[in-house]
């Protein structure tokens, strides 16, 4: 059976990276920096500014030449990182 929506439908998503739609739209400097993850068992508390931050970290890494340490992976090859994660928000560590 096919269940129609009563809402209209969501705008098209621009043609963009999803990194840019998440990480660096222009409004996106005038928020505040929130608290945007607490881990329960410690209460620690990762910021939004620090996990863009993270975020900007590993995607130099996942590009950097391997000369310099990084994986080499280029978009322009087609090659594309998907990341998964259970219903919880992905930390990202250091990879070495």
């Amino acid at each position: 059976m096919y269940i129609k929506s009563f809402y209209p439908d969501p705008p098209a998503l621009p043609e963009v990276n999803s990194h840019y739609i998440f990480f660096k739209r222009p409004d996106q400097a005038a928020w505040p920096n929130f608290t945007i993850h607490i881990d329960p068992e410690t209460d620690e508390r990762v910021m939004w500014k620090d996990f863009a931050a993270r975020v900007v970290d590993l995607a130099t890494g996942l590009g950097a030449p391997t000369a310099l340490g990084g994986l080499g992976l280029r978009a322009e090859a087609g090659e594309v990182v998907g990341i998964m994660g259970t219903n919880s928000s992905v930390r990202l560590s250091p990879i070495l």
